[in-house]
């Protein structure tokens, strides 16, 4: 199932977003990169709509990897271990981004929405027993 979430919430570091969410994007941007590429290639523009493409993409996907990060209630920091040379940390984070985020509460929800799904919860019933 895709979820599209992720391009609304581009900017937003706080929250989680869940594999399907993340997944989504990864997809949706490696395609413009993958169409960047290739249109640089037929215009021979050198890298410069790859370079264009990918600072245009660089704060959404750090923000959907922290997200996704929260979801497994890690802190956003680990996002730094896409910084090791050779590829080695970013293939770990996108290994560790296969596995399932956490069900129920955990440190990085929300609480407004907690709290506001209760409230209107709560007097949905009251409304139903007057």
């Amino acid at each position: 199932m895709l979820k599209f979430d992720a391009i609304w919430r581009f900017g937003e570091f706080s929250g989680r977003s869940d594999r399907a969410e993340f997944w989504t994007f990864f997809l949706l941007c490696s395609s413009l990169a993958l169409s960047a590429e290739k249109l640089d290639l037929y215009f021979a523009t050198g890298d410069k709509l790859m370079i264009l493409v990918q600072i245009t993409i660089l704060v959404p996907y750090l923000a959907v990897s922290i997200r996704r990060l929260h979801d497994m209630n890690f802190r956003g920091w680990w996002c730094l271990l896409g910084l090791i040379p050779n590829s080695f940390g970013a293939i770990l984070l996108h290994i560790a981004f296969l596995f399932p985020g956490n069900k129920g509460d955990n440190k990085y929800n929300d609480a407004d929405l907690a709290n506001a799904d209760k409230v209107s919860t709560a007097s949905i019933t009251a409304d139903a027993k007057d």
